[in-house]
């Protein structure tokens, strides 16, 4: 074991208790000192939409918001993949990043968000 503790931080945009809780549990954090700051930023939007058809709707959003980047979330590995290839096919500017990804393609992907806008597909691990 180790004598001192190392300083562990975790950070996360817009966390509900629920899962802040599930964050300082699964880190196994004794005692945290938390810091809640709001969310509500001019600059950011957000919005869910169950759409008939997924990709349509996509494709038609993008047209739509040419000027502007975004995240599309993707419940798996896989919906990351596919929604990448689809955008990539059509010509829009488009990134990818996922936990299946090794480090090196995942940093090139958040770096080339940071300094070119490009729209990127987040997603969660895949249960297929």
């Amino acid at each position: 074991t180790l004598e001192k503790r190392p300083i562990i931080s975790a950070f996360t945009a817009t966390a509900t208790e629920t899962v802040r809780e599930d964050i300082i549990c699964t880190l196994g954090l004794q005692n945290p000192f938390t810091l809640v700051n709001g969310f509500d930023r001019e600059n950011l939007f957000f919005q869910v939409d169950k759409p008939k058809n997924k990709e349509q709707y996509i494709l038609k959003y993008i047209s739509e918001h040419s000027g502007d980047s975004g995240i599309i979330y993707c419940a798996t590995r896989k919906n990351v993949d596919n929604i990448y290839e689809l955008l990539k096919s059509k010509g829009i500017s488009v990134g990818k990043y996922h936990a299946g990804m090794n480090a090196e393609e995942r940093k090139k992907m958040q770096d080339d968000f940071a300094e070119y806008g490009k729209l990127l597909s987040g997603g969660r691990k895949s249960r297929s």
